[in-house]
């Protein structure tokens, strides 16, 4: 075993696990955002408010759940850990990790708009706050092109994991993974 792997054989594998379920959900929520809003805007161009309220409702829903797995996913990915109770993705990898790519990616993501905080900032806040009103976007999410993102980080750290591994981390639409090692 590489010395520089901290984590591998079983717990690996169920960790990769944890990393495909947060991936999968990222994906549903974000296509929901999206079919939500689309039924949001017929319904108060059509001013029915109730439905409308409904949808907006849905959106919200939808919305925090995919910035809730992105952000996990987005931590995981990126974090450098301090507390050696916490799994990052370097701890899987046999290389150093994170490379300067995914590095480029993430930088991209979480850069800061003009007059704006960083976007894992804004999505701490959405997510912990009470006494916002989060049925009004606060920010212009856009969860396709997070997602895309996030999708690219994912696969380079596939690439980075030992050869062993890589196939616990099927990047499949659907949970569970067809083809994925059974859970014992």
């Amino acid at each position: 075993m590489n010395p520089k792997i901290l984590v591998s054989g079983e717990a690996a594998v169920e960790a990769l696990r944890s990393v495909v379920y947060d991936f999968v959900m990222a994906n549903y929520a974000q296509q929901y955002v999206g079919h939500a809003e689309t039924r949001r805007r017929s319904a108060v161009a059509a001013q029915i408010e109730g439905d409308a309220r409904y949808f907006e409702l849905e959106r919200s829903m939808f919305l925090e759940c995919f910035l809730l797995h992105f952000r996990n996913l987005m931590e995981f990915l990126h974090h450098q850990r301090g507390d050696r109770k916490v799994l990052w993705a370097g701890d899987l990898t046999r290389s150093k990790w994170p490379t300067a790519e995914a590095k480029e990616i993430w930088g991209r993501v979480n850069r800061p708009e003009p007059g704006s905080r960083p976007v894992m900032e804004r999505i701490s806040t959405r997510l912990s706050h009470i006494g916002i009103n989060r049925l009004q976007l606060d920010y212009e999410w856009n969860p396709p092109r997070m997602y895309a993102d996030l999708r690219k980080i994912i696969l380079l750290f596939r690439a980075e994991l030992p050869t062993e591994l890589r196939d616990s981390l099927q990047l499949a639409d659907t949970w569970p993974p067809r083809d994925a090692p059974s859970s014992k």
